[in-house]
């Protein structure tokens, strides 16, 4: 097991915080690292253990 899939969307969703700077709600946050992971090629695992309930406070 490797965590280079994990480390590069890390990667992948810092440079795009970067680049967006402020976001007007938390909804907006979910939605753009949402989109980040749709759009990673490399992100074709299942995640365990994931509370969806816990997404919207």
């Amino acid at each position: 097991y490797t965590t280079n899939w994990i480390e590069r969307l890390n990667r992948d969703y810092k440079r795009v915080i970067n680049m967006r700077g402020a976001m007007p709600n938390p909804q907006a946050v979910i939605l753009l690292m949402g989109t980040v992971a749709q759009n990673a090629d490399i992100y074709k695992y299942p995640i365990y253990n994931f509370l969806e309930s816990r997404l919207f406070y």
